[in-house]
């Protein structure tokens, strides 16, 4: 099984509940529906378990392993994703902790609208990048290595 396996799964999962906040935050602003702006919160506090396991295993075990391959280009890739995309996790802690509470999305659904919107651009970017450039090279070069449960 590929190194980045777990990584991409957890990738698919974020990506698939952000598209689900965003439809149902578009209907809870049609609506103002208490019960739209519940289940975006029972959504979003699924997403932010998945980003939280996801960044935490990233910066612990893929990022570092990475950053000590002895193939510069590896090592090189991922320094420097590493420092482009690294603030990522502490703004969206930040993001999450301002909407998980219960309530707060249904007190300021525009603004809660207008700040995932902006979040899950940038999340959905770094996704992007991530499975199309630093995770082929993390699976070619554990490619030798013994098969690991890390990730």
């Amino acid at each position: 099984m590929p190194l980045t396996h777990r990584f991409r799964r957890q990738h698919d999962e974020a990506v698939a509940l952000a598209t689900k906040i965003m439809s149902a935050t578009q209907l809870l602003l049609e609506t103002e529906d208490a019960a739209a702006a519940q289940a975006i919160e029972a959504d979003f506090a699924q997403l932010d378990a998945v980003l939280r396991q996801h960044f935490a295993q990233e910066d612990r075990l893929l990022y570092p392993r990475l950053m000590a391959s002895p193939d510069p280009t590896t090592a090189g890739t991922a320094k420097a994703f590493f420092d482009e995309m690294g603030g990522l996790a502490p703004t969206f802690h930040a993001f999450s902790a301002r909407w998980i509470v219960p309530g707060a999305i249904a007190a300021q659904p525009h603004a809660f609208a207008e700040e995932s919107a902006a979040i899950f651009a940038t999340l959905a970017a770094r996704i992007a990048h991530e499975n199309e450039e630093l995770y082929p090279l993390a699976d070619w070069s554990s490619a030798d290595e013994p098969e690991s449960d890390a990730a």
